[in-house]
Formats: C-alpha cells, sequence, structure tokens
C-alpha cells in the first residue's frame, strides 16, 4: 500500500431494496473497522400504492367525462337532442332500456342518449390491449371480476351485459316491474369489452333508419373512427385510436423521459425509426469476423460490407443461418464468430433493418403483399411502420374503394387471413445517439472505420464523460424505488464523511458501492410479491441441492452447488460446441478448456 492511500479511509456501502449498509475502514498500519451500520426500511415502503391507485381513479373519472363531453358534442352538432336535453339524466335505470332495446323495443333520442351515457361508464374490460399487446401481464384482480362477469352471464343465460343486469335483478326487459332489491355493482363483475362493444353495435343498427341522423357513420364514429363525422368543435391528438365511445389515448411511454445525446446533446429519437435500425444493423456488421486460407480472423471489407448491406436491404431481415451462409458466400471464408455471436433470441433482433419488409416477405403475406399495386404497397407499408391497425379484409375494402381488381387478391387470400390483425414488432426505448450521429455511423462503417474509435463518430472524449457525470439522478430514471434509494445513500454518505472525517473529504481514500440487482427488479412490488420472486428464485436452487445429496450424500458445498446450477441452467450441454457432459464430470473436474471454448 502507498504511504499517500495508508493514512486515509475506505468507506463501504451496499445499496440494496430494503436496507443500505455502510462500514468505514482505516488502513493505517492494520486494517479496523471505525465504524459500521445499517439503514431499514420499513417493508412495502416507498411503493406510491395508494397515490397511484387515487391517480388511477381521478383520470378514470376524468376520462368518462371527457368522453361524455365529446358524444355531447356530436349529437348537438347533428341537432338530434339540445343543451338542456343532453344535460338533464331523468332515466335511473339505463341498463334496463338498453336490454329493452336489444329484444326489439324502439328508443327514442333521449331514451338512446341515456344509454349511451351508461356504456360511457360501463365499457368493459379490455386490458389495455389496443396499446399493451398480447404480453402484458393483466392485473389478478381485474382477471377475476372478468371470470365473475362470465359466470353470471352463463348463470342467467345471457350474452350481453345488459341483459345479465336485468337477470342478476330478476326484471323481465318487456314489463314495467321495477322492484330492485339487490345490489349488481357489489358483485365486482367486469365484462369483455368486445361483449359490450357488440351489444351497442346491435343497439345502434336496431335504431339506424328510425332515428333522424343514427346511421352507419353515427355508429362508426362512436366505434370505430372518431373522424368518421366531420365536426370541427372535437378535437383529439392523432394517438387517439378508435371512436368516440370506445376510443383511447395510446399512453407515450418513451417519453417520459427524453434522453440526450451523450456526444452532441441533441435529443435522441425513439428506437423505432429507419435510422436506428440502420445503426444497429451497421453495428453489428462492424463486428463480424471470418477466417480462411488466406484470411485469419479479420473483419469484413469494405465490397464484403456493401454486399451483405445490400442482401440486408432487398429482404430487411437475416436469420442467424441465413447471414451465416451470406458471408460465407460473400467472402469465401468462414464466419467466425455467428455462432457465439447470437446465444439469445434478443440478441437477434439486430439482424432486422426493416420490420416492415420481415413482415411482408413472411409466410402469411408474401404471395399477397406482392400482388398490390405499387401505390397501395407504399400506402400499407408505411401504415404497418407507423403501427396503425390493418388487416387484409381493412386493405380490401380501401382498393375496393379505389376500383382495384381483386380477383387475384381473392383467390389468394383465406377467410381466416383476412380479418387476423397485422402488426410488426417494434424497438422500444429511445436511441443512445441523435439522428445525425446514427446515419454518420452508417458511413463510417461502409468506409471500414470503427465509430467508436478515436476517429470515430462515437468516440467519448473525457469532456464528453464529464458532462455525462455532471448528469442528476432525476434526469436519468423515472423508477422511484431507485431515485428514493440514491437520495438516502447521498445522506447516509454526507454523515459518514462528516462524522468520521470531520467533512475533510481528502481524507477519503477510496469509496466502494455495491448496488444490488433487485433494486429494480422490486421496485413498485408489495412485499409478499417480493417474497413469491424470491421462492421462484430458490426453486432451482433447491432442485439441484437437492439431486447432489441424492447423488452425493449430504456433504456438498457452495462451490460445487453453483457449478451444478450452471449445468442445469444449460440443460448439461455446452452452448459453444453443443457436447454434453454429466455431473460426474462436474465433481471431477473433467471439463477442460478446450471442450469448453472451440479452436
Amino acid at each position: 500500500m502507498s504511504n499517500k492511500m495508508r493514512n486515509k479511509l475506505t468507506l463501504s456501502f451496499d445499496i440494496g431494496h430494503s436496507s443500505i449498509g455502510w462500514a468505514v475502514l482505516d488502513k493505517a498500519d492494520t486494517v479496523s473497522i471505525k465504524g459500521c451500520g445499517s439503514v431499514i426500511f420499513k417493508p412495502d415502503d416507498c411503493l406510491a400504492n395508494e397515490r397511484r391507485g387515487h391517480r388511477r381513479q381521478r383520470r378514470h373519472v376524468l376520462s368518462v367525462k371527457r368522453r361524455i363531453e365529446r358524444m355531447k358534442t356530436l349529437l348537438l352538432h347533428l341537432g338530434v337532442l339540445n343543451q338542456e336535453q343532453l344535460n338533464f339524466n331523468n332515466c335511473a335505470w339505463p341498463w334496463l332500456l338498453a336490454a329493452g332495446a336489444l329484444r326489439g323495443q324502439q328508443l327514442n333520442w333521449e331514451e338512446l342518449w341515456s344509454v349511451l351515457r351508461w356504456y360511457a361508464h360501463n365499457r368493459g374490460y379490455d386490458a389495455n390491449r389496443q396499446w399493451s399487446g398480447d404480453e402484458a401481464g393483466e392485473d389478478k384482480k381485474d382477471l377475476e371480476k372478468v371470470t365473475t362477469a362470465k359466470e353470471l352471464m352463463s348463470k342467467y343465460g345471457t350474452k350481453t351485459m345488459a341483459e345479465t343486469v336485468c337477470g342478476f335483478l330478476g326484471i323481465d326487459p318487456e314489463e314495467n316491474h321495477l322492484g330492485l332489491g339487490k345490489y349488481f355493482k357489489g358483485q365486482n363483475a367486469a365484462f369483455p369489452r368486445k361483449v359490450v362493444e357488440n351489444e351497442v353495435k346491435r343497439i345502434l343498427e336496431a335504431h339506424q333508419g328510425r332515428l333522424s341522423n343514427c346511421d352507419e357513420l353515427f355508429a362508426k364514429a362512436l366505434l370505430e373512427d372518431w373522424e368518421a363525422i366531420h365536426c370541427k368543435e372535437v378535437h383529439l391528438p392523432k394517438r387517439f385510436l378508435g371512436g368516440l365511445l370506445f376510443g383511447q389515448y395510446i399512453p407515450r411511454f418513451d417519453n417520459r423521459i427524453i434522453t440526450s445525446c451523450p456526444i452532441t446533446g441533441k435529443k435522441t429519437p425513439l428506437k423505432h425509426c429507419r435510422d436506428y435500425y440502420l445503426y444497429r444493423w451497421e453495428r453489428l456488421m462492424a463486428n463480424f469476423r471470418v477466417h480462411g486460407p488466406s484470411r485469419l480472423d479479420s473483419s469484413l471489407n469494405q465490397e464484403e460490407r456493401r454486399q451483405l448491406h445490400a442482401r440486408a436491404i432487398e429482404k430487411g431481415y437475416f436469420t442467424k443461418s441465413t447471414l451465416k451462409k451470406s458471408i460465407e458466400e460473400i467472402t469465401g471464408c468462414e464466419s467466425d464468430n455467428i455462432d457465439t455471436y447470437f446465444l439469445t433470441k434478443e440478441m437477434e433482433e439486430a439482424l432486422v433493418l426493416d420490420p416492415v419488409k420481415k413482415l411482408t416477405n413472411g409466410k402469411k403475406l408474401k404471395n399477397v403483399f406482392l400482388i398490390l399495386p405499387q401505390k397501395f404497397q407504399k400506402i400499407f407499408a408505411s401504415e404497418l411502420f407507423k403501427g396503425k391497425p390493418s388487416t387484409l379484409a381493412s386493405w380490401r375494402v380501401r382498393m375496393e374503394k379505389a376500383g382495384v381488381d381483386l380477383t387475384e387478391f381473392d383467390h389468394t387470400t383465406d377467410e381466416q387471413n383476412l380479418k387476423s390483425p397485422l402488426k410488426i414488432k417494434k424497438a422500444s426505448g429511445r436511441a443512445p445517439y441523435c439522428h445525425e450521429l446514427l446515419r454518420k455511423t452508417h458511413e463510417e462503417v461502409m468506409q471500414g472505420i470503427d465509430p467508436v474509435g478515436t476517429e470515430g463518430c462515437l468516440y467519448e472524449s473525457e469532456a464528453v464523460r464529464e458532462r455525462r457525470m455532471e448528469k442528476s439522478l432525476t434526469d436519468l430514471t423515472n423508477n422511484h424505488l431507485v431515485r428514493h434509494r440514491l437520495l438516502i445513500f447521498n445522506r447516509v454518505l454526507e454523515d459518514v464523511v462528516k462524522h468520521y472525517a470531520g467533512g475533510d473529504k481528502s481524507k477519503i481514500g477510496k469509496v466502494v458501492v455495491e448496488v444490488v440487482r433487485d433494486l429494480q427488479e422490486y421496485s413498485g412490488k408489495t412485499n409478499k410479491e417480493i417474497g413469491t420472486m424470491l421462492g421462484g428464485k430458490f426453486f432451482q436452487h433447491r432442485k439441484v441441492v437437492k439431486m447432489l445429496e441424492k447423488e452425493l450424500g449430504p456433504n456438498i458445498g457452495g462451490s460445487l452447488i453453483r457449478k451444478a446450477r450452471v449445468g442445469d441452467d444449460l440443460n448439461w450441454t455446452c452452448p459453444y460446441t453443443g457436447q454434453e457432459f454429466s455431473l460426474g464430470d462436474v465433481v471431477n473436474n473433467r471439463l477442460q478448456i478446450e471442450h469448453i471454448i472451440p479452436r
């Protein structure tokens, strides 16, 4: 140890989910602990569950209010009701009117408005699938409510929400008996959104031609497209999708924190843009290595990169196997690191240069897309890239209106494919650099320049690194738990320096900080949910220990358990060579380095 560091203190911190541990070490002659302690956090603290729940309720109330106001504006624009009629709500049983309309009873505009206003409050549950997709996790309580609603429909032999309410209350929609003695809301039932949409559609269709201005356009404006009827008093942004009754805003998750480019300081774009897909592919291509009789572990030259890039542009994507085949055809050499480069499915996403071309070149669309007119190919490709909901059926309707001959189109498609949604897989998050540097990276890679090298556009100088270090934590993360724990850590650090070093930072020689991964992993989880996650993590450990005890007896060490767990994770197969190995190989140290790393 140098004399310069000998008389200085070492501070050590361990930042975890439930506590922050700290220690002060003095290494003057022998290592001694001058002080240590920990800050313990209460279970389920800093979760903001209650605050989040209240905020969700406020947003729900506000969205219902705005939904009703927009429909009022549309009905006022159509002239079917005046402002006084729209504001006056004298119907205490709109669900009974809705059930009667489903059975053929005729409603006037005031009664229909009461029904629509009721549906504005009770739209059904869809788990926000319009923006979150099928992969999103659904709340257990919401799923239980949906199950309850389905059980009620099965019990009363109904297929709609309004008729189920009548069945539960024991009321016949065709009679005037209103002896209410039950409370339906107390059942905590959430009807599937599709069920509610279909019954509203049936009610509107039953009144088309019977009520003035209740036509197909009115139904479309409520159910599908809020712009179906031009009403200048209704203003909605482009991110609002659907009709006035069942539409919703698409949340802008990636805009909560708009990061800035570390090199130029400009705002970074979303990853779902042409420049980022190009940048991601170019960075990948720059790392490919080949070897042959006259070449030993060399990167692709400019001409080889140009040819490989041209193939990627033509098809829009590579698979691991087609990439390897293309490199070997272009270079005449063996690809040196392709097999070991893509170890997970996520790593192969960088092989997608154009997600729209990947979709249109797939089995589902390849034959259909090729027969479309060039004009519509460009239109539909642009809409797919923007994430607009599409189906082959909607494409067919638009081409039919334009007078396109659909004989070949109908011959190529089938009924099932017509209705299935068409959707690309987008890259999520924000790009690491601005548009300018993303495009420049492509130019440098094609010229054989390393973008992150000293001559490259992505090289981070000392000034760039200092500027990044100066950013505050609030500009780097939205994770409330990470923010809170690091805020407390800063306070603990200041107190420790003040108490043990007299506030003199020059007396501190080294600061060691350990931040465990569960700080982010457990963010927003209750103590019970964390326990469930830990149980899942310990499951494999217990399984491996049980296997070792069965084979070797109770005297097993931690090192052997770790090795056996790795072997179990790999299914006892080397990921590099494909060679199978056994527990005996691990126990007897028979796994040599040449068995793991290919020569």
